[in-house]
């Protein structure tokens, strides 16, 4: 009986061993997908910019560095729709705690179609700080993307020249009115000059 007790408190060892060699496993495995680096945007899937055709717009990104205890580099790629989509800049320094803002031009081609959508990935990935002295370290990338619509190009409204408001016609009678006294006084001390 000794000897099952003993066995069974080896296999219960064993399991606990093996279920935290699982575990270490898992989070080494998801430890990519915790992210330190963000990138916000106004625009997204749901929320599309729109533009007529020929047309060109900035999208300003948001990048920020929350965990990282020192300056990083972050550097960009446009993954999709590089044909009517390009960033300003490759590569931004964020400093820790720090928010940098980088720019996606966005031009629409002349000839694009009401209702045609484009689809804009991007991607910004952590430059390693350390590269050429060995060793292992971890780089963070964040993908995000968003779709541009083609509209119709708005009706320019030409501004409406106000009619005249009642003030005013009122005080252009007024003045013409004066004018018209003084005139009239003019006139008759001319006339009365010339008698004497």
């Amino acid at each position: 009986m000794y000897h099952w007790l003993l066995n069974m408190k080896i296999n219960e060892k064993n399991k606990i061993m093996k279920n935290l060699l699982i575990i270490g496993i898992l989070t080494l495995m998801l430890l990519p997908f915790i992210s330190a680096i963000g990138v916000g945007s106004s625009y997204s899937n749901d929320i599309p910019l729109e533009l007529y055709p020929g047309e060109g717009r900035s999208v300003f990104l948001s990048l920020q560095n929350q965990d990282i205890e020192e300056e990083i580099t972050l550097k960009g790629n446009i993954l999709k729709g590089s044909e009517i989509a390009s960033l300003n800049r490759e590569s931004y320094q964020v400093p820790y705690l720090g928010n940098v803002k980088a720019e996606i031009k966005v031009k629409i081609p002349v000839n694009a179609s009401i209702g045609q959508e484009y689809e804009v990935v991007y991607r910004f990935a952590q430059v390693p700080s350390g590269e050429g002295k060995g060793g292992a370290s971890f780089v963070q990338s964040v993908q995000h993307g968003f779709k541009v619509r083609v509209i119709e190009k708005p009706v320019e409204e030409q501004p409406e020249t106000p009619a005249p408001s009642a003030e005013g016609i009122e005080a252009v009678w007024w003045i013409l009115g004066i004018l018209v006294i003084v005139a009239v006084i003019v006139v008759l001390y001319f006339i009365f000059r010339q008698r004497k």
